[in-house]
């Protein structure tokens, strides 16, 4: 008995399926249409309100020079705010000698600058080494009573051709926007120093290779604060102090850090 309800109870559950089939696979034409509704005076349609396709910004372009390997269209930095092209400046900058070891005192350096274009420029520099002795060689006097054996810078002229690299803006405290350049600029020039010796001192010399490093932050259109790192190679010969004959030949590279003020005409 209880088998027979269970098979009647399925075949009812059957045909019940049987019978909502159709309903989900009615025709389209059998379906309640929807209501349109009738746009009143003066009121856009939902067609009217659509913004056209070709109202849409194109920027195809701009992601072509994005994803580009190579950047050839347009500098990083584009407007320049102070230019240096075909325009003079002078020069005039103080600092230490960092790397002497017998001597110290504050050196200057005057330079004229003419550039050709926003990244390449010459330059003319005449540097006034204005240097006495160290704590060290004060030492060596006062024990042994004699000089020790070395030679003293003079002054510098030379030429030197700049290659501005780097041009950049920066956020100061997010306040003021401060604008630079870095300068790299190789030359050649003389050295002029004194050898020392008990007997007097005597002039000479020497051809020198320079590298100097530049740094420039501008103040106005004709001014710049300006600091450089000046890298002077050149070879010098080295008097014994007591005898005053020759004693060596050696190299020198004098690093000097000096800080100043440019005036852009």
């Amino acid at each position: 008995m209880k088998s027979v309800f269970t098979f009647y109870f399925i075949l009812t559950l059957v045909a019940l399926l049987a019978q909502s089939g159709p309903c989900y696979g009615q025709s389209s034409q059998y379906q309640r249409k929807k209501e349109v509704k009738t746009p009143e005076k003066g009121e856009e349609t939902p067609a009217q309100t659509e913004k056209p396709e070709g109202d849409q910004l194109d920027i195809s372009d701009l992601e072509k020079k994005y994803w580009a390997p190579k950047d050839t269209d347009f500098s990083v930095v584009q407007n320049r705010t102070y230019k240096k092209e075909q325009r003079f400046s002078g020069t005039l900058l103080g600092g230490p000698i960092i790397n002497d070891s017998y001597s110290k005192g504050i050196n200057f350096n005057l330079s004229g600058n003419y550039f050709l274009s926003e990244r390449i420029g010459v330059e003319l520099s005449y540097l006034h080494y204005n240097l006495g002795d160290n704590v060290l060689t004060s030492e060596f006097i006062n024990r042994y009573g004699a000089f020790p054996d070395h030679n003293k810078a003079r002054r510098f002229v030379g030429a030197a051709f700049n290659w501005v690299p780097i041009y950049a803006k920066v956020s100061l405290l997010g306040s003021k926007i401060l604008y630079f350049d870095m300068a790299v600029s190789p030359g050649v020039g003389l050295t002029f120093y004194d050898q020392i010796a008990s007997g007097g001192n005597q002039s000479k010399s020497s051809v020198t290779l320079t590298l100097d490093f530049t740094q420039m932050f501008f103040l106005s259109t004709n001014f710049a604060v300006r600091i450089d790192l000046k890298n002077h190679l050149y070879q010098e010969q080295v008097l014994n102090y007591t005898r005053g004959t020759y004693s060596k030949d050696q190299s020198v590279h004098n690093f000097l850090l000096l800080f100043g003020l440019t005036y852009f005409h």
